[in-house]
């Protein structure tokens, strides 16, 4: 067998309150340790977040404030933890979702951690890519995979685990060796870089990995950046992408998966009595299902005007439009403005397409932005969030890129 395929691995899988790495933290995680066809050890533990723990949260992963009440706090379980994945690769689906927890909870705990990283997603599209999708309930779904708990982290662990024995079964060693060899990056994160604006980049962005042009075709993890949009008022709403470019025309809401955006879209219905059939999440002729309940104000049977339905739709969503790009074109943040380093972050689209040093003999313009500095990175989702927050404050060193001289 080869060097990887016979890595010592780590299988990680994190639950949390919410999506971004710095803002939000882990409630449980699970970790399975193997080498070659045999695991070695499985280990899991619920952890305290010190925060509340959103409904959401709690529906989806069947854990509730009651059951983190004797939990541990992440600095109680971070050297043990530490100690399992030390000189490990680190397993992921969604590697950069996973691993930017993994990394931001041990350094609040005080400890530097820097893994070479590999994720089952880009590993299931290499080499399955006739699925439609790559996400985990795709894959269980697809190869059969035992999962004993959707959403609980040792279960889903265990499925990557299955997963990687599949793989190992079903494709000549070499193949498979090249195939993770292609995948496996090491995390370029600078270990002391300042809590500053490109600390919270790098944060948003977790495992930035070079040749992106794949990524914004199909953004990565198994996740996609979808938000609805909604045209005249007779058309229903559509689902879009955001990797290839930020569309023309309103958009609401985003979403990792069809499935999060019709969830949101259905209780926006229930909320505010918007019609289901409108909306295209009911099928069929009449009435919808929700109007024969009087829930729906009747724009499927002509109660109410298709315009007036599709106002109130985006009242609705009112607070979740997505705001549109302040400016004509790529500009550049400055992060000395800022109390930082003498960097320039440069951001276009709400894309963060890289950072280069500033000139250190002067105050002259810093260098042209070149690909291997950063790249296109594609539309990141916590990246957008991040961006947006700031930007709202319209804070000063932020110029148009490439510098004027």
């Amino acid at each position: 067998m080869t060097a990887l395929l016979d890595a010592p691995l780590a299988f990680v899988d994190v639950e949390t309150t919410g999506g971004h790495p710095l803002y939000h933290r882990i409630i449980e995680i699970g970790v399975v340790l193997a080498r070659g066809e045999a695991i070695e050890e499985s280990w899991t533990t619920l952890v305290d977040p010190g925060t509340r723990l959103p409904p959401a949260i709690q529906r989806l992963t069947g854990i509730d404030p009651a059951a983190l009440g004797d939990a541990p706090p992440f600095r109680a379980i971070g050297g043990e933890l530490a100690m399992r994945l030390e000189g490990r690769l680190f397993v992921a689906h969604n590697a950069r979702f996973d691993y930017g927890f993994v990394r931001n909870e041990l350094q609040r705990a005080g400890r530097l951690f820097d893994a070479r990283v590999a994720c089952t997603v880009k590993l299931s599209r290499r080499f399955y890519p006739q699925m439609p999708r790559h996400n985990l309930d795709a894959l269980i779904a697809h190869h059969d995979l035992p999962c004993a708990a959707r959403h609980r982290a040792l279960p889903d662990a265990m499925a990557l685990w299955q997963f990687w024995r599949l793989l190992r079964a079903n494709w000549p060693p070499g193949e498979l060796e090249a195939a993770l060899a292609a995948v496996t990056r090491r995390a370029q994160l600078p270990p002391r870089l300042p809590p500053t604006l490109g600390a919270l980049l790098l944060g948003a962005q977790g495992v930035r990995e070079p040749g992106a042009a794949e990524g914004r075709r199909r953004r990565a993890a198994g996740e996609e950046a979808l938000s609805w949009q909604f045209g005249d008022e007779s058309a229903t709403p559509q689902l879009i992408s955001l990797a290839d470019g930020w569309p023309d025309g309103d958009c609401f809401g985003l979403y990792r998966s069809e499935r999060e955006a019709r969830r949101a879209l259905e209780q926006l219905a229930r909320e505010h009595g918007l019609c289901a059939r409108v909306l295209g999440l009911e099928s069929g002729e009449g009435s919808c299902i929700a109007y024969q309940l009087q829930r729906c104000h009747g724009a499927c049977v002509g109660a109410e005007t298709p315009a007036h339905h599709l106002a109130r739709s985006k009242l609705a969503f009112a607070a979740q439009r997505l705001k549109p790009w302040p400016f004509d074109g790529a500009v550049a943040i400055d992060e000395r403005a800022f109390g930082g380093r003498e960097q320039w972050h440069v951001i276009d689209g709400w894309r963060y397409l890289g950072t280069v040093r500033r000139d250190e003999t002067g105050d002259g313009p810093p260098p042209a932005l070149e690909p291997a500095a950063g790249g296109d990175e594609g539309f990141d989702v916590d990246t957008y969030r991040l961006l947006a927050r700031f930007l709202a404050a319209r804070p000063r060193g932020v110029v148009p890129w490439p510098p004027r001289t």
